[in-house]
């Protein structure tokens, strides 16, 4: 069944970031966030934060400094973590996310805290996960933000979501399941679960068929994992494949 999941990319990629070429960010900038209806309800998505909740990842292992995001009129810090989801966090309503950073130097009557990034937030959204950027760190840090729609209804225990980072369309088979994967797209597959969890054959295949990089997945049960292919690090090279995993744990029943 194909996925109708999307994602949404408010500014451009910087290409020191992925090594986008900038063909592929106009691509990318034009995907929808996500055309599946928002749930009245998501259970198991976090132990502490009840209602609409949102986490980040910063792609380059943890943020070179400290980050808040805006409660009312307080600014909190985000804990952040390597190559995980950080803390979840109360997600407000407003139409825009933005990331802080403290400014080490204040004059009398200005805000201490400086936006590093902004990122749209779909209307009725009830889990985002928030993929940080880095596109500069001199004069001062700044980043850019890719809105994900991370809710149970989108992104279920049980699947993988496949992300096309390159800027070439491939065949993902993963189980045995074929998805073609044009560059900026999103697939969400479903597979066979071993009872105990276990390994699935995961393969990557050029526009041409051919099979240009091979491995096995682990997969388990409450488990989901999302699947990041980025260009080869050299000239020729194979594709490179980075993972986001995630337990979802149940909330009792009264």
């Amino acid at each position: 069944m194909k996925s109708d999941l999307y994602l949404v990319i408010k500014y451009f990629f910087h290409s020191d970031c992925l090594r986008l070429p900038v063909s592929l960010c106009g691509t990318l900038a034009t995907l929808l966030i996500s055309v599946l209806p928002a749930p009245a309800q998501d259970t198991g998505e976090s132990e502490k934060v009840r209602g609409s909740s949102f986490s980040c990842m910063y792609w380059d292992g943890t943020p070179p400094e400290e980050l808040f995001y805006k409660d009312g009129k307080s600014f909190l810090p985000i804990k952040f973590y390597h190559s995980k989801r950080s803390e979840r966090y109360k997600l407000k309503t407003e139409e825009i996310f933005t990331l802080y950073r403290k400014l080490p130097e204040v004059k009398e009557g200005e805000e201490p805290y400086a936006p590093v990034a902004r990122a749209p937030v779909k209307k009725g959204a009830t889990c985002v996960l928030f993929l940080v950027f880095k596109t500069e760190t001199e004069p001062a840090f700044k980043a850019r933000i890719m809105s994900v729609d991370d809710s149970l209804a989108a992104f279920p225990s049980g699947t993988f979501r496949f992300v096309n980072f390159s800027n070439q369309p491939l065949i993902v088979k993963f189980d045995d399941t074929v998805k073609q994967l044009s560059p900026g797209k999103v697939e969400l597959m479903k597979f066979r679960m071993p009872e105990d969890g276990g390994y699935l054959p995961f393969l990557i295949g050029n526009a041409d068929g051919k099979s240009i990089y091979e491995n096995r997945l682990f997969a388990q049960p409450g488990g989901r994992k999302m699947v990041f292919i980025i260009p080869p690090a050299l000239p020729d090279g194979l594709p490179q494949v980075r993972f986001l995993d995630e337990i979802i744990v149940p909330e009792p029943q009264d």
